[in-house]
Parts: C-alpha cells; sequence; structure tokens
C-alpha cells in the first residue's frame, strides 16, 4: 500500500530586494515555501480536506470550501455524529497497513 506520508521535494527562500525608499534604504522581503507532493492526485471524488495539527489554538477555518482545520472536524463530528469517527473495517485496516509500513 502507498505511503500515508507526503513527501518533501524541497525548502526554498526567495529573496525579493525593493529598491530605496529615498532614504538610502533597500527593503528585502523574504519569503520561505516547502515544496511536496500532493497526496489528492487522481482523487477528484475528495470534497472536504483537512490541515490537521493537532491543536485548537486558531485552528478554525472561516470560509466554507477552503481546507479545513482541527476545530472545523471537531465540529462537523459534533454536529453529524457526535463523538468519533467512524469508518469501515477495511477502510481502518488500509490505514493501519499504512501506519504500520512507515514507522
Amino acid at each position: 500500500l502507498r505511503s500515508a506520508l507526503v513527501k518533501i521535494l524541497g525548502f526554498y527562500k526567495v529573496s525579493i530586494t525593493k529598491p530605496s525608499t529615498g532614504f538610502g534604504y533597500s527593503r528585502e522581503d523574504v519569503s520561505y515555501f516547502v515544496l511536496m507532493e500532493n497526496l489528492f492526485y487522481g482523487h477528484e471524488d475528495i470534497s472536504i480536506v483537512y490541515d490537521l495539527k493537532g491543536s485548537r489554538r486558531n485552528r478554525y477555518q472561516q470560509t466554507k470550501g477552503a481546507v479545513q482545520l482541527d476545530e472545523n472536524l471537531i465540529e462537523m463530528l459534533q454536529a453529524e455524529q457526535g463523538p468519533g469517527l467512524f469508518v469501515t473495517e477495511s477502510s481502518k485496516e488500509r490505514l493501519n497497513i499504512c501506519i504500520h509500513n512507515d514507522t
């Protein structure tokens, strides 16, 4: 079975130096990027994506349709089926095999 871990393809630092502001100073804007494999490639049937970090601090997404966060999952579970996440036995077995292969 496939890995459940995402492959990191690279880390990048992008620096943009802006010209002098008239006082002889230039300003540099720096951004950092992590390039990762797309786990959802070829899976157009996925309707909701969650970015889970295991934290509840600042982890709620107000915008529907965007990638949802930890608090959104908790809210959905409590509203739809109560506490817990229910999966079929075959899905649980596949996930356990993937986790075992990744450790």
